[in-house]
Order: C-alpha cells, then structure tokens, then sequence
C-alpha cells in the first residue's frame, strides 16, 4: 500500500519507491490542479514506482490519466524516470526549467560523460587501477530510462498554475544539476525543494564543465531559500524540514568547512585532485563512492582557484594544485 500523507492546504505527498539502497523512496507531491492533479517529482522509471503512484492517486480518487501536469525538479532519473511515460500515455504537460532542453540529449547518452570523467580521472592523478574501475562499462539501469524534452521549460519566477489562482513560484536553484528548481506554493508558503535541501545528507555537487564553478552556484542558490526562509520545506527524499534556512545554512557551513579542510591539506605540500580526495573522503572507495567524491573535490579546488586561494599547475602531465603561502584569507 502506497503511503500517503496529507499536509494540509490539498497537498498530498505519495512516497514512491526507489532502487537505491541510501534512499528507499522519493515523495512525490500532489496539487490541485485546474485540469486534473498536478504531481512534483513522480520518481524512477519503475513499474513499483508506477503503481505506487497510481495506487497513491487512487486513494485521492484519481488515476494517472486525470493529470493535468507532471514537474521535475531537475533531470535526474529518481525525480524525472516517470516523466515520460507519463506524459506519453496520458497527455499531461511535463514540466522542467528551460536548461534542461539542451541537456536531455547528454542524460540520454552517458557515453561521453563516462569518457570526459575517465580523462578528468587519469589528468588529475588517479592511479590507473581506479581509472580502470571508472571506465568500467556498467548497463545502464532500466529505471534511468531515456527521457524526452519536457514539453512546458520555465525560467526563474514563473509561476505554474494550480486550482483557481493559486500557482507554484519557480525558484531556479543550480549546483546539484543545472536545471534544478524549488517551488514555492503560493496558497501556503510551502517551499518543495527536491534535492537543494534535504534533511541529514548533503545533495552531491559535481564538477562541471572545465572552468566552471558548480559550488560557487550551489552556494549561491543555498543564500536564495535562506531569503525566502520557508516556513516549512518538503525536499524530495526523507522528512520534511522544519527550519529550510537554517539548514540550507548549515549545509553551506559543511561545503566550507571541507575548503577550509582542502587548504590546510594543500598548504603542507602540492597534491592532485585525486590525492585530495583522499584525505577529504576514505581512501579506497567503491567505484560510484569514488566517482562521486572525486567530482565533489574538483568543484571544491575550482572554487578555492578563481577565488585565489589555491594554485594550480601540471607536472609531468598531472594537475596539481598547492595554497600558497601569500594566500589571501
């Protein structure tokens, strides 16, 4: 039996089932819409998760086809797996920031991805066993299924209609993955913030493309829902949160700390990215552990670089990187 929980104000939150040991299930949340239910975040691309949907629906007197809208809040496959099918069998809109257009071809091919993060991986001083285990070809999970382009793309502030003319406030939140958004309900205040804020772990932020500064826009956005400070906010994954700023502040506090803790490291000698992570993390992670930790210390050592708080140069065809002793606090 899907669980179901009424949270007041005709929002409804369906826990959906994932395959994924640290996150056993997605809340999926349920609007009243003025053309049928309007779902947040619908889950995997499984047949549980399907049914656990339609059984949920069903409990609020609705079924699958009566949806007028489905909305992911960004394009990863245990918040938009379901997207797909859904808006192909029932006609619904499905709903994304407008980035998400020009990324959904990447999402559908992980092959280049795999190669860059391969070459990333060798360049910045993994020794070649890890290198090999990241190149190993894993099928990719029938719940990461394809997606198509979502049909309605929203730029920060809009508004997506509900019942009557209440609407949720589009909040354009990146850093865990560019298309991500919050959404502010407008009848209650409510803020939904998929995976920016979750309750006990931090969301993973991921080296971007060369250059960039995925931390920097993920701290950036972190300030955004300190602004807004909900009065309650429902993430996508465990329980709701009594107190978002605060824990959006707390998380930025944990991100800095782990700079704090990369300079020091790289103050008592120059070190890859690799070797960083190893001081930051455990030495010896599994392959996706490692993937993961090793994308999340290169978005730390860029921000630390184009602030001007690390160095970084290539020895013998590795980068490495060292805080200088002239290092401006």
């Amino acid at each position: 039996m899907a669980a179901v929980h009424d949270l007041g104000w005709g929002i409804h939150r369906i826990e959906l089932p994932l395959p994924i040991p640290r996150l056993p299930f997605v809340n999926a949340y349920v609007f009243p819409g003025e053309e049928g239910p309007v779902v947040v975040d619908p889950g995997a691309a499984t047949e549980d998760g399907y049914l656990a949907l339609k059984e949920g629906l069903a409990g609020l007197g609705h079924d699958p086809g009566d949806l007028a809208a489905v909305i992911a809040t960004h394009l990863h496959p245990d918040h938009m797996g379901l997207c797909t099918r859904l808006a192909a069998e029932t006609g619904c809109d499905y709903v994304m920031h407008a980035t998400a257009a020009s990324r959904v071809a990447g999402y559908n091919d992980w092959a280049p991805w795999r190669a860059r993060l391969i070459a990333l991986a060798r360049r910045n001083g993994a020794p070649e066993h890890a290198v090999a285990a990241l190149g190993e070809e894993e099928p990719r999970p029938a719940w990461a299924a394809p997606s198509m382009i979502p049909n309605v793309l929203v730029e920060d502030g809009a508004a997506i209609p509900l019942a009557g003319e209440r609407h949720l406030a589009v909040v354009h939140t990146p850093g865990h993955d560019e298309s991500h958004v919050c959404l502010v309900d407008s009848a209650s205040g409510l803020l939904f913030s998929g995976d920016h804020v979750l309750p006990r772990i931090t969301p993973f932020v991921p080296y971007p493309e060369e250059d960039g500064d995925n931390l920097g826009t993920y701290l950036a956005s972190l300030r955004r829902i300190e602004e807004i400070d909900p009065p309650r906010t429902l993430p996508a994954h465990l329980e709701p949160i009594e107190r978002g700023a605060a824990r959006a502040h707390q998380i930025a506090l944990h991100h800095r700390r782990r700079l704090e803790g990369m300079t020091e490291r790289l103050r008592r000698s120059p070190a890859s990215a690799w070797a960083v992570m190893e001081d930051a993390f455990k030495p010896d992670l599994p392959p996706l552990h490692a993937r993961l930790a090793f994308q999340e210390t290169l978005a730390h050592l860029e921000y630390l670089r184009q602030r001007g708080r690390v160095e970084r140069f290539e020895e013998e065809g590795t980068v490495l990187y060292t805080a200088p002793s002239w290092e401006r606090r």
